[in-house]
């Protein structure tokens, strides 16, 4: 159910600021009516905050990686709200190691691309020095591709002479000695065919003896690289004290950004808290200051609160469906209660295999005891680990066992295909219903009672009454059933127009509508789709297995093709069910009555992302 919700204001001294804003954090029911205030103390957390980030995400290399089912840091919400020097050391260091690792990096890069230009003329075998131009000679250097090598020599004749000190890819590094009055002949003819010229990389001294040297600066970076490496890996090993830091930066932050009111003295906060919260939010407020005032109201009228969801167990996960979709709008009906209930169904129709059912509940409980998910990826566990059950129920009620069928209690899909389109269809028609019967409900509460009659009554009646026609021991009441609805809808569909024709329009127009309702009722078809593709590629790798079975090798290959074709065939239907059966929703269901576009309660909170807040008794009691 959507909460009420109170606009608290609270009055309290400066120097109570701070230690009202935590007990507020720890407390998490209130929402701050305005945030985004970029204080001094604001931006400089922000910027350390940033920091972190940075320095955090960048030595994920150097982190020990955690197992899939390894725990999350934990720590108390004291702990979180203080700034731990500690680790404020840490994060420098770590920052420090990383620009030295990225300063001998940037250095390996140029040694490396030193020695490779060195590389080229590792076979050249005279002293840089000695090969200047002299007052009848001249030397030429640089690269001539293989292929044009031969022809080179043979056209430049034995008056050059060309000598080959090493290679680079597809060319050689050639050198040229020639008549310094044929020097520009010898480069024209290199340059027709391909030549690039070069200077060699020294200027003194032999290529080789640059190479040892070179390598040996190469040895020397990669070794302090080694080092730097180990000390990062060493700083890395206390990545919970990181974890801590930057949920304690984001705490602050949290309570930095809000937008107050102040006086010489005071300060004024606002924001909204459900109304079920409002007496340990009074608490929380003494506890912070004795001389704090807190006054309380509901919301003005046409003034939108936010939205604030509270669910039993089995409701709740659910809530991230909705919430992909739109937010419910405060003073609305919370859909989640019926679209739950209607989600668990369908998704079980959808999977419908005992065996399934079974594997999906013990992977799901054991994954959610050992990893301990939060957030949206626990959301989307329990919803998995609810739709276990009802997987295994309708996998029992149409006989399916890992893609066999044993003794169904109400028919196989796979044998009746038609009954459990009839079945798809009937549910889906009760599923519409649902939807109208809540829009009837909240026009109720508004006070249109009537438009949900002429909305919502009589389309179903319509519907119903074309669905009895089918059944002849109550064909005559479905004729009358479904004759009612369409003369209501008739009559009623265009009352807001203006003007006889107009409303006659309407009406046809409203009875047209009648089109979009089958479209909605066929799109249940996809429950036979995806409950006949699960079963079918079942039993196609029962089939696959049984065929290679006779022999001990063979048996071996069974079993894996059993593990890996039912593991492939589990968890693409569940990825199409969760699909699936959240289009049904959000189209069909929600369709009907959904509105949404309400706004998100955000409290003042913890953002939980890197640590998991274990909170004390004397914290838990003002919850």
């Amino acid at each position: 159910m959507i909460l009420d919700m109170k606009k608290a204001t609270i009055y309290c001294m400066q120097e109570d600021q701070e230690q009202l804003l935590k007990k507020l954090q720890q407390f998490g029911w209130f929402m701050p009516e305005e945030r985004g205030a970029q204080s001094s103390e604001a931006s400089e957390t922000k910027a350390r905050l940033a920091r972190a980030q940075r320095v955090y995400n960048q030595s994920n290399a150097f982190r020990a990686k955690k197992g899939f089912l390894a725990s999350r840091t934990t720590a108390g919400a004291d702990e979180l709200q203080q700034r731990p020097l500690e680790s404020e050391e840490l994060i420098r260091n770590v920052e420090k190691g990383l620009e030295e690792r990225q300063s001998l990096q940037e250095e390996e890069k140029r040694i490396r691309d030193r020695l490779s230009a060195l590389e080229a003329w590792k076979e050249l075998d005279i002293a840089a020095e000695s090969m200047r131009a002299t007052l009848y000679t001249a030397y030429i250097t640089g690269f001539a591709k293989e292929s044009q090598l031969p022809r080179l020599v043979e056209k430049l004749g034995d008056d050059v002479t060309i000598t080959t000190a090493g290679q680079r890819g597809d060319s050689y590094s050639i050198v040229c000695v020639c008549s310094r009055d044929d020097l520009d002949d010898v480069m024209s003819t290199l340059r027709e065919n391909g030549f690039e010229p070069e200077n060699i990389p020294i200027r003194a001294g032999f290529v080789k003896d640059e190479i040892s040297e070179v390598q040996e600066r190469l040895r020397d970076c990669l070794e302090r690289q080694e080092e730097t490496q180990k000390k990062l890996k060493e700083l890395c090993a206390h990545d919970a004290e990181m974890e801590k830091l930057l949920e304690s930066e984001s705490a602050a932050y949290a309570r930095e950004e809000i937008g107050l009111e102040k006086t010489q003295h005071t300060i004024c906060l606002r924001g909204w808290v459900p109304e079920n919260h409002a007496k340990g939010l009074l608490r929380v407020v003494r506890s912070a200051s004795e001389s704090a005032i807190v006054t309380m109201e509901d919301p003005a009228e046409g003034e939108e609160a936010p939205t604030c969801t509270q669910n039993n167990r089995f409701v709740k996960p659910f809530e991230a469906i909705t919430d992909m979709f739109a937010i419910p709008t405060y003073g609305k009906l919370d859909p989640n209660p019926v679209m739950s209930v209607w989600y668990w169904l369908i998704f079980g129709m959808m999977m419908a295999d005992a065996g399934y059912g079974l594997i999906l509940l013990v992977f799901g409980f054991l994954f959610k005891k050992l990893k301990k998910p939060t957030g949206a990826m626990g959301s989307i566990t329990d919803i998995f680990l609810y739709g276990s059950f009802s997987t295994m129920i309708f996998g029992v009620l149409f006989g399916s066992y890992f893609g066999e069928t044993f003794h169904p209690i109400l028919f196989s899909p796979m044998t009746s295909p038609m009954k459990m389109l009839i079945f798809s269809i009937i549910v889906g028609v009760l599923h519409l219903f649902s939807g109208m019967t809540l829009d009837l409900v909240q026009k109720a509460r508004d006070g249109h009672i009537w438009d949900g009659i002429f909305d919502d009554v009589s389309w179903m009646a319509l519907l119903s009454g074309i669905g009895m026609i089918f059944l002849k021991p109550v064909r005559i009441v479905g004729m009358v059933l479904a004759g009612l609805g369409a003369l209501t809808i008739l009559l009623t569909a265009g009352r807001a127009k203006k003007g006889f024709f107009g409303k006659v329009a309407g009406g046809l127009g409203g009875l047209y509508n009648i089109t979009g309702f089958l479209s909605d009722i066929l799109s249940y078809s996809r429950i036979l789709a995806l409950g006949m593709a699960t079963a079918v590629i079942g039993m196609v790798m029962n089939m696959l297995a049984g065929l290679v079975q006779g022999s001990i090798p063979g048996f071996i290959a069974s079993v894996v093709i059993y593990i890996i074709g039912h593991a492939f065939n589990l968890v693409m239907g569940l990825l199409s069910a969760y699909v699936h059966d959240s289009r049904l929703q959000y189209i069909e269901f929600f369709g009907k009555f959904y509105e949404g576009g309400g706004e998100e309660f955000k409290p003042l909170t913890f953002s939980r992302e890197y640590v998991d807040i274990v909170a004390k008794k004397e914290e838990a009691k003002h919850v």
